[in-house]
């Protein structure tokens, strides 16, 4: 082996230790900085999209370090495996949805020793709902196409949601018109950012209602007296 490729091996071996090493840090950090929703002070939504638009991280990637960093704040087993250098960020992302504190010791097991795909099997055995493997992606410059999948149950609803916009439009309402309008119910009821722009608009007319009040009364009180 010539010196030249010993050298880069030395290289190779620092940089992939440092970059596990910033991987664990990343995932302590976002921890701390979504356990005080630091994210709604950068006019964001979630840990997620503050992960994309300010970080500037992929999608996949900030898809995998924000459900680990939350899941392992459930099972703390998840995140030392990790900083062990025992399981990597992607094979942790995978087993998130069926881990927990009670069987994290199984789920841990099977994750160091197998392969991502095995992983993929194992999970969509306990869990048949998801098999269908969830994606995003565009295919136009402005449409996007989603891949998920729904219970029975969900789907019922999907239909009734587009039943009622239907009703509501006075047209046949499509499954995108469907989720859109009941988005927009859940976010206008929960959406923090909606609260607090309905706050200061409710702030901004009491305001406006009390300065009307004061100017009224002042025009009031310049009115000359009957009788004087």
């Amino acid at each position: 082996m010539s010196q030249k490729l010993q050298t880069l091996h030395k290289e190779l071996v620092q940089v992939a230790g440092e970059y596990v090493a910033r991987e664990t840090k990343l995932l302590t950090l976002l921890q701390e900085f979504d356990k005080t929703r630091g994210y709604f002070h950068f006019g964001c939504t979630s840990l997620y999209r503050y992960c994309v638009e300010v970080l500037k991280l992929s999608d996949a990637t900030a898809f995998n370090l924000t459900s680990v960093a939350r899941k392992a704040v459930q099972v703390p087993a998840l995140k030392s495996a990790i900083e062990a250098g025992e399981l990597t960020l992607s094979k942790a992302r995978k087993i998130v949805p069926v881990i927990n504190k009670e069987n994290h010791d199984q789920w841990l097991s099977l994750a160091k020793a197998s392969t991502s795909r095995d992983i993929e099997k194992a999970v969509a055995k306990a869990q048949p709902q998801l098999a269908v493997k969830e994606s995003v992606k565009y295919v136009a410059e402005d449409r996007i196409s989603l891949t998920v999948g729904l219970s029975e149950q969900s789907i019922e609803k999907l239909k009734r949601v587009m039943d009622l916009e239907s009703q509501c439009s006075e047209k046949a309402a499509s499954r995108e018109d469907a989720l859109v309008a009941a988005l927009d119910v859940y976010l206008e009821k929960h959406d923090p950012l909606k609260k607090a722009e309905r706050a200061i608009a409710r702030a901004e007319k009491s305001a406006k209602d009390d300065s009307s009040v004061r100017v009224f009364a002042t025009e009031v009180g310049k009115e000359p007296v009957p009788g004087q």
